[in-house]
């Protein structure tokens, strides 16, 4: 029981660990604050729409 508590804390570790981070990059880039939007040039796909903003 103590191995699936100790992994539990570990995932929910991990996960408030991204949120942080998440977090400290929008801060850091303020532009960016919308993350991925598609047509952005983050994928291969060259077909996908972007916004024109």
């Amino acid at each position: 029981m103590l191995i699936y508590a100790l992994s539990l804390l570990g995932l929910v570790g991990l996960c408030a660990g991204w949120m942080l981070f998440q977090r400290w990059l929008v801060r850091q880039d303020p532009e960016k604050e919308e993350g991925y939007r598609p047509g952005c040039g983050a994928c291969s796909r060259k077909d996908c729409t972007s916004r024109q903003d």
